[in-house]
Order: structure tokens, then sequence, then C-alpha cells
């Protein structure tokens, strides 16, 4: 095993859930005794993102980390440099953003700010997946790429999500698909790795994918840990 991704949403409770911090520091404690490389996956901005690899001890790991849904890959060794870069860069994002929250009714959305390569969509007025029908078949959304979270829609530059980036990263460290895991809990987690599922890309958790964990927060991705590494789970996606 190269390195292990985990969807930061698990660690953190999500969205509107409560960090346990003695978890927190628990699995830091597990990670650097193991020396084991992880890298963070979030739909969310480089601020919020920079935070936890901070908490987790992890500034100083060559193993990166995945912010805006998979605009961006985030290298916290090269943090007095300039840490982050685009997974694809799209110099006419800003402009697409513009147009698809023009598109929808004033105050039928909250938009999460901070962000420089995404877009994020909550609804306020209609359920996540209905607001993902509505965008993917607008034509706001052309030249982008539409992902439906557990709170609403990720958007993202053309050809750009969580596994485009995962995929980008392995290629630049020059590791395949089959050595690293895979640790989600989103629907968006699921979706685009049916065009990998071959490539031994791991989703875990959530059941969805070839092992669920019994335990909640850090204490699941510690045990999805152990169980693949020590009694050889297969690390290939079986649906």
């Amino acid at each position: 095993m190269k390195g292990v991704f985990i969807n930061l949403d698990i660690l953190t409770g999500g969205r509107h859930g409560t960090p346990d911090l003695a978890s927190l520091l628990t699995f830091k404690e597990y990670i650097q005794e193991n020396n084991i490389p992880v890298g963070l996956v979030t739909s969310r901005n480089v601020a919020f993102l920079e935070a936890y690899i901070q908490l987790l001890g992890l500034r100083s790991s060559e193993f990166p980390s995945i912010a805006e849904g998979g605009a961006i890959i985030y290298w916290p060794n090269q943090s007095d440099n300039q840490p982050w870069e685009f997974t694809i860069k799209d110099t006419n994002f800003r402009h697409k953003r513009r147009r698809i929250i023009n598109s929808l009714s004033r105050n039928s959305v909250t938009y999460e700010a901070g962000k420089t390569a995404s877009l994020t969509l909550y609804p306020n007025t209609s359920s996540p997946s209905d607001l993902f029908e509505r965008l993917v078949n607008s034509n706001s959304t052309r030249g982008c790429e539409v992902s439906l979270t557990n709170d609403g829609v990720d958007i993202t530059p053309k050809n750009v999500h969580r596994f485009a980036a995962v995929e980008r990263v392995c290629e630049m460290l020059n590791i395949s698909l089959d050595e690293i895991i895979y640790v989600g809990n989103d629907v968006s987690d699921t979706i685009p790795l049916e065009d990998i599922t071959n490539s031994g890309v791991t989703l875990n958790y959530s059941g969805n994918g070839a092992y669920s964990a019994s335990k909640e927060g850090a204490d699941g991705v510690i045990e999805i840990i152990e169980d693949i590494t020590m009694n050889d789970v297969p690390t290939e996606v079986t649906n």
C-alpha cells in the first residue's frame, strides 16, 4: 500500500457534524506510528483542507490531498511555495460559474464561498437530487462536470472530479491505482468510480464497495486500513 485517500467528511462528521477531536488525535497517532501516507479528499476549499492537514500532522507529508471536488491537488510539503495546482486548468470557469449562479432563482440555493476552481451549491428549496437533475439538464452547465453529493451539488471543469484527481496523483507519484486505498462515504465517491472499477481503487466505509466498516469516523477508517492491509482484502471494487 502506497497511500490512503480519505473523504474528509468521515473524519469531521460532514457539513452539519461536529468533529470528534479525541478521535482525530487518535487517528493522527495511528498514521504517524504506522508511517501511513494519507491524503484528504474534500469538496471544500483549500483553507478548510489546510486546517485539517495541520491538525492531523500532515504538513510535511509528501503525499498530496485533494480539494474542491477534485479540481485542486494540494501538496502539504510545499506550503512555503505554491502548495496547490489545478487538476485541469479552465481559464473560463469563473465565467461559467457566474452563468450557473445567474440561471438559478434567487434564494433557491446557497453557494460555498472561497473557492477558486469549482462551485458547490446547497439547495434551500429542493433536495440535492432535484437540484442535480435540474443542473445536469441545464444549458448553464455545458462544459462542466456536475456531481451529486450528500448535501448538494459540485460543479467542476469538464473531466474533473475526485477520481480524476486520484488518477492524476498516482501518475505523478508513479504508483498504480491498485496500490492505494480510497475510503469514502458520499454518493460522489461512488458514481465516478464506475469508470475505473477494474483499476483497483477501493470504495469503503459506506457499504457500496469491496468493504464496509462496522465503526464510524476515524475508528472506521482505521478498521478498514487494518483489515485490508493485514487480511489482504481485495482492493478492487465489486459492485
